[in-house]
Order: structure tokens, then C-alpha cells, then sequence
């Protein structure tokens, strides 16, 4: 079906705007991917493209946040094994490869792709290889006709639902790659605190790029300063892990992953599912058109996060 959302811009801030009303408690979908390392051997390609699949289904938009590409298959790549790279990809033209690879392979979902950020990966290749593996993935899939926006490691995004056809709500969102090696029983979930703090405006916080999945709320006591109203409401906080199966501490060879003593990790990505409920009744105002007093209501946010299946 056709895409139910319009990307756009407001500043430097994509904003995903779902223009047909939902109704209150209605929902909408967003399909968060990490982490696919398309090229690695190891990586559930077939997974991914169901995924895509079932969001173009449902005309939901693909947020696409880092790692895309495995890209540790060059010659020169200290991390390169033999056995690591998908074959179709080897040669001399490694790089290119990946490029025209990936171009083709997403082009049937490419109007969803609305996000496509940089990871550790790539950013390694831009950094040894002097070539930017998004941007140039980015613009073969415009051709197909996706809206692609490109980001860095991190990036605001604002959803946009609307409960009627005259009430809209935005929704602050932070994605961010975060490649820090935190596993055990935190996996995580110690930083969201420390996010909760230096993000106050975000409703939600998705991160990835450590391969591992958690989900957290941390509830808040805000305060309105127009009106004096002391009220809560609450920050979701979840990380999605990987498409690449990371787990092969059996045989001669087993992965970097395994050989850095890490357990085994959830493989998928996530449906960041968004509602909106009204918290409180609001404060009235003055209509200046019509001089008529109405009352605007506090909305709460509501999302949940699903493992795509």
C-alpha cells in the first residue's frame, strides 16, 4: 500500500507527519532497524527484507539507524576473515559493491525508508576509505523514489499524529547509535537515567549499535509554567539489537563477538508503537477569532516496543 506518512523537515529536525486523524488512543507504527550488517555472512538478510515488507504492508515508515553495512570485508580491513563477507560482494570493487548491493536489494521498500543514519561502521569507512556508504545508498534509493533523510550517529525526529483533523500532537523522539559495550544486568538501562537528564525534551529514546534489547520508562513530575500545574508523565526508553548473528564460540573460527566474551543476542528489530491519551483537561483559553473560551487538553504520550517478527 502507499506510504500513510509525509516526511519533512522542520529546521534540521525530520519531522514524520501521519496526516489522516487516529482518533484518541489510536496508534500509528514506525519500523526501527539497527545494526543489519547487510554484507556479513552472519547476518539474517531474509529477516530484514520481511521486515521492510511488512512495513510497506502497513504503510509505516523505516527508520534505519547505523550499521547498516557490516563494510570490514576490504583488503586491508585488520578485521576481515574470508568467511565473513558474503560472497557476491567480494573483489576489488568491495566498496561499490556494497553501494549497488544494498541500492537494489531495499529498492522495493525504498518509499518507506524515511531515515538512514550512520553507525561505527560506516563511519569507519569514511574515515579510512575517504567514501560515504549512507549518502551514496541514500541517493540511489531517491531514485526509487524513497524520501530518505541521511543523519549522523544521532538525530532528533518529530512525529506528528493527529487525534482529529484540527488536533495534532507532535512527538519528540532521540535516536542515537550508541556503540558502548555495556552487557550484564544493566545492558543499558543505567543510561537511560543519564539521558532521561540530558534529553528532557524527548518522549521517547531509542538507541542501538551494541547489539542488545532492553526497554525501560522513566516517570517525571513536570511542572506548566503558564499555568502552575504540577504533573507527570513518563520517558520510554528502548534499545533494538541485530540482524547479524554474533554467537560462534564453537569451531576454529569463531566470531569477534565471541572471542570478546559476549553472550548471545536477540536478532530482529523493533515496532516503536505511538498513541496518545489525554492526561489532563487543560487550560481554558481564549479563542482571539471568535472570542469564545475553550479548553486545551495535556496529551500523554503512550509508545510501546514490539519485537518485528
Amino acid at each position: 500500500m502507499d506510504p500513510l506518512f509525509n516526511l519533512s523537515k522542520r529546521g534540521k529536525v525530520p519531522l514524520i507527519t501521519w496526516p489522516d486523524p487516529v482518533g484518541e488512543g489510536g496508534t500509528r507504527r514506525a519500523l526501527v532497524q539497527f545494526c543489519e550488517h547487510f554484507d556479513s555472512a552472519r547476518s539474517d538478510v531474509d529477516m530484514i527484507a520481511r521486515h521492510m515488507q511488512q512495513a510497506v504492508d502497513e504503510g509505516a515508515p523505516i527508520l534505519k539507524m547505523g550499521d547498516t553495512f557490516d563494510a570490514c570485508g576490504g583488503r586491508y580491513d585488520p578485521r576481515r576473515t574470508p568467511e565473513g563477507v558474503r560472497q557476491e560482494f567480494v573483489g576489488p570493487d568491495y566498496l561499490d559493491r556494497l553501494v549497488n548491493g544494498y541500492a537494489t536489494f531495499a529498492a522495493p521498500y525504498a518509499r518507506n525508508i524515511a531515515l538512514m543514519g550512520r553507525g561505527n561502521h560506516e563511519l569507519s569507512i569514511m574515515k579510512h576509505c575517504d567514501t560515504d556508504l549512507i549518502s551514496r545508498t541514500a541517493e540511489r534509493l531517491r531514485q526509487e523514489g524513497s524520501p530518505v533523510i541521511t543523519t549522523g550517529i544521532g538525530t532528533w525526529l518529530i512525529c506528528r499524529m493527529y487525534v482529529t483533523s484540527t488536533t495534532k500532537v507532535s512527538i519528540p523522539i532521540w535516536l542515537f547509535h550508541d556503540n558502548a559495550k555495556v552487557g550484564g544486568a544493566a545492558k543499558g538501562v543505567a543510561g537511560a537515567l543519564r539521558r532521561g537528564a540530558v534529553l528532557p525534551e524527548a518522549a521517547v529514546v531509542i538507541t542501538g549499535g551494541g547489539h542488545n534489547e532492553w526497554q525501560t520508562t522513566v516517570a517525571r513530575e513536570r511542572l506548566n509554567e503558564r499555568t502552575g500545574r504540577i504533573y507527570r508523565d513518563e520517558q520510554i526508553h528502548f534499545s533494538t539489537s541485530t540482524y547479524r548473528h554474533d554467537w560462534s564460540p564453537e569451531g576454529p573460527k569463531p566470531s569477534w563477538h565471541s572471542q570478546e566474551g559476549r553472550d548471545p543476542r536477540p536478532i530482529g528489530g523493533s515496532w516503536l508503537e505511538l498513541s496518545i491519551n489525554k492526561l489532563l483537561p487543560g487550560e481554558v483559553v481564549k479563542d482571539p477569532s471568535s472570542g469564545k473560551a475553550r479548553r486545551l487538553p495535556m496529551w500523554k504520550i503512550c509508545a510501546n516496543v514490539t519485537r518485528a517478527k
